[in-house]
C-alpha cells in the first residue's frame, strides 16, 4: 500500500500534466456520461436489429478511418519547427479529403453489390452515411494532433462534448420521431460535424499566420520525410482496428443483427467510455512521453504510470463484472438481457487493454513500427479465430466472447513487458 500511495504522489507531483489530463478526462468523460445516461431511454426507442444495423455502417466507417488521413496526424506532434507541423497537419487534411472523394465514389457505383456483401436485410442507405464520416473523422484525428500539439486541451473538450450532446439529442428528438435507422445514421455525421466546426474555428482564430506557410510543395516534403507512417504504422493501425470491428461483422453473420445490436450496447456503454478516457490520457502522455524520451527519462514514467492506471481502473471492473448480469437487464430492459453478460465476460479484458493500450503510444515515439505490425496483426488472428472456434465448436455466442476475452487479456499482458523493454532501449547510455 506504501508503494501506491507513493506511486500517486509521484504522478500528481507534475501539476500542469495532471490538469491537462484531468481536462481532456473531464470533457470525455461528461461526452461518454452523455451517452450512458441517454442509453436507457434510447433502448426503450431503438430495437437490438437497429443498434446491430446502424453498427455496420459504423463499424466500416471506423475500419477505414484509421487510414484515411495515412496515419500523418501521429507525425504533427514530432517536428521542432511549426511551419513543418502545420503542413503534415495540411497533408492529414488533403489526405482525408481524397479518401472521401475515392470513397464516395466507389459507394456510387457499386453501393449495391456493397450491400448485397453485409446482407440484404440491411436498409441501403446505411451505406451511403461511411463516406461522410470517413471524412469527419479524418478531419478531426488531424485537427486534435494540432490542438494537442498547442496544449489547447480546454477547446479540445468544449468540441466533444458538444459534439457529444447534440448526438444524443439528435438520438433521441429522431428516434421519438419514428425516423428509425435512419434517424442513428443522421446523428452520427451531425453530431462530429458540429465537433469540427468548432475545431476548424479555433484553429482559424488562432493559426491564420502560421497557415500561410502550407504549400504542396512543404506537404510533400514533409510526406517523405515521414512516409514510414503510411508504409508502416497504416498497416499496423488498420490491423488492430479491424481487428476490433470484425466481429461486428461476423456476430450480424453468424449470431444475427439483435445479437450485434447488444454487444455493440456493450461497447458503447462500458467500452468505448473507456477508449475515450484512455484516448485523452494517451494524447496528453504521446507528448509527456516524447519528452521524457529526449530526457532519457521515458522507462521511469511509463512504469509510474502504469501502476497508476492499473490502480484506477481494475477494481471498478472487476466489480462491474460481477454485479452486472443483474443490473444491465433493470436498467436497459428485459430485450437487453445479453449485455450484461457480455460485460461479465469481458470486463477484465476491457480494463487490462484500458491501462496497456495507452502505453502503446511508446511505439510510436521509438519509431518501433514493425512491432506495431506484428503484435497487431497476432491480434487480429487471434480475436478472429476465438469468434470463429466459439460459433462453429460450440454454437454459443458466450463461448466465442470468453475466448476472445482470454486471448486478448494474454496478449496485451505481453505487450506491456514488450513496451517495457522498448522503454528501455537508449536508457543506459544517457546514465552517468
Amino acid at each position: 500500500m506504501k508503494i501506491n500511495k507513493q506511486v500517486i504522489i509521484d504522478f500528481l507531483v507534475n501539476r500542469p500534466f495532471v490538469s491537462n489530463i484531468l481536462t481532456l478526462v473531464a470533457s470525455t468523460s461528461t461526452a461518454q456520461i452523455i451517452a450512458v445516461l441517454s442509453a436507457p431511454i434510447l433502448t426503450r426507442i431503438y430495437s437490438p436489429f437497429e443498434y446491430g444495423a446502424v453498427a455496420m455502417g459504423m463499424s466500416i466507417a471506423t475500419v477505414l478511418s484509421i487510414i484515411a488521413n495515412g496515419r500523418y496526424e501521429l507525425a504533427i506532434m514530432l517536428p521542432e519547427k511549426e511551419e513543418d507541423a502545420i503542413n503534415v497537419c495540411g497533408l492529414s487534411v488533403a489526405i482525408a479529403l481524397g479518401f472521401f472523394l475515392v470513397s464516395a465514389t466507389i459507394i456510387m457505383l457499386f453501393g449495391d453489390i456493397i450491400n448485397d456483401l453485409f446482407g440484404k436485410q440491411l436498409p441501403a442507405i446505411w451505406l451511403y452515411v461511411v463516406s461522410p464520416v470517413i471524412l469527419l473523422n479524418g478531419v478531426s484525428q488531424a485537427l486534435n494532433y494540432w490542438m494537442t500539439r498547442h496544449k489547447r486541451y480546454k477547446n479540445l473538450a468544449v468540441s466533444r462534448m458538444g459534439g457529444a450532446l447534440i448526438t444524443t439529442v439528435m438520438n433521441i428528438g429522431l428516434g421519438l420521431m419514428g425516423y428509425g435507422i435512419l434517424g442513428l445514421l443522421s446523428a452520427c455525421i451531425i453530431g462530429p460535424f458540429c465537433a469540427n466546426v468548432c475545431l476548424v474555428r479555433n484553429v482559424w482564430l488562432n493559426d491564420k499566420e502560421i497557415m500561410r506557410s502550407v504549400s504542396i510543395k512543404e506537404m510533400m516534403s514533409q510526406a517523405v520525410k515521414y512516409k514510414d507512417f503510411p508504409q508502416k504504422s497504416s498497416i499496423g493501425a488498420f490491423m488492430n482496428t479491424l481487428s476490433n470491428e470484425t466481429p461486428n461483422f461476423l456476430i450480424g453473420s453468424m449470431f444475427g443483427v439483435a445479437i450485434l445490436g447488444a454487444y455493440v450496447l456493450t461497447l458503447r456503454i462500458v467500452k468505448t467510455p473507456m477508449a475515450f478516457i484512455g484516448s485523452s490520457i494517451a494524447e496528453v502522455l504521446f507528448q509527456k512521453f516524447t519528452i521524457a524520451e529526449r530526457n532519457g527519462q521515458l522507462f521511469a514514467l511509463v512504469s509510474r504510470t502504469t501502476k497508476l492506471l492499473s490502480i484506477l481502473i481494475i477494481p471498478p471492473m472487476v466489480l462491474l463484472a460481477i454485479f452486472s448480469t443483474n443490473v444491465f437487464p433493470f436498467i436497459f430492459g428485459e430485450k437487453w438481457t445479453m449485455v450484461g453478460e457480455i460485460v461479465r465476460i469481458m470486463a477484465l479484458f476491457y480494463a487490462i487493454r484500458f491501462v496497456f493500450s495507452i502505453q502503446s503510444t511508446i511505439i510510436i515515439i521509438k519509431r518501433k513500427l514493425g512491432f506495431e505490425i506484428r503484435y497487431n496483426m497476432v491480434f487480429f488472428a487471434t480475436q478472429v479465430s476465438a469468434l470463429l472456434a466459439g460459433y462453429y465448436c460450440f454454437q454459443s455466442y458466450f463461448v466465442s466472447f470468453l475466448l476472445m476475452s482470454i486471448a486478448g487479456t494474454i496478449l496485451y499482458i505481453y505487450l506491456i513487458f514488450a513496451v517495457f523493454g522498448i522503454a528501455k532501449e537508449e536508457l543506459t547510455p544517457c546514465q552517468p
